[in-house]
C-alpha cells in the first residue's frame, strides 16, 4: 500500500492542476466565470493498477470557449489533451535469462560477460567478469536449468 502513495499524490496533484484549468475564472481572480462567457471545460483522470504490480494513470482535460456572440460554448476546441503514463513500483524485478543461458553467458570462452563489463563500465580491469559472476551467486548449480529464470532488480 505504501508504494502507491506517491502514485495518489501525483494523481490528486494532476486533478488539481487540470482542475484549475476549467475553473471559473472569478474563482482564479478574474472578473468572468465560464457561465459569463459561454465557455465550458471539462477534467477526468482514472488509476488502474497492472498485473505486474505497475500503476496506469490517465487524465484529460478539454476546453471550449465560449462562440463569437457570447453564447453557448461553440466556438470550437481549443485546448484538448490526454495524457497516460505507466509507473512501475520503485523496486521491482524483470525476468533475466534462465539458469542455464546465465551459465553459459558466464562461462562463455569469447568472455561476453567480462567483454559487456568493460563495455557499460569503460574498465579493462580483468577482474571484471569475477565482479560479474558475483552477481549470480552459485550459478554453477543452476547450469542445467533452461524453466527457472534470474530476475533482476531494476
Amino acid at each position: 500500500m505504501n508504494r502507491f502513495i506517491p502514485v495518489i499524490i501525483l494523481v490528486l496533484t494532476l486533478g488539481l492542476w487540470f482542475g484549475t484549468i476549467g475553473a471559473p475564472a472569478a474563482a482564479l481572480g478574474g472578473g468572468a466565470t465560464d457561465t459569463d462567457v459561454g465557455s465550458s471545460s471539462a477534467a477526468s483522470g482514472s488509476v488502474s493498477q497492472g498485473g505486474d504490480g505497475s500503476v496506469q494513470i490517465a487524465v484529460s482535460a478539454q476546453y471550449t470557449p465560449a462562440g463569437a456572440d457570447g453564447s453557448g460554448g461553440d466556438g470550437g476546441t481549443v485546448s484538448s489533451q490526454a495524457v497516460t503514463a505507466s509507473v512501475h513500483p520503485v523496486c521491482w524485478y524483470m525476468e533475466g535469462l534462465s539458469g542455464a543461458e546465465t551459465a553459459k553467458w558466464l562461462d562463455s570462452p569469447d568472455g561476453a560477460a567480462s567483454d559487456m563489463y568493460h563495455r557499460n563500465n569503460n574498465n579493462p580491469d580483468p577482474e571484471g567478469l569475477e565482479e560479474q559472476k558475483a552477481r549470480y551467486p552459485d550459478y554453477e548449480s543452476y547450469a542445467d536449468d533452461e524453466e527457472g529464470y534470474w530476475y533482476v532488480a531494476t
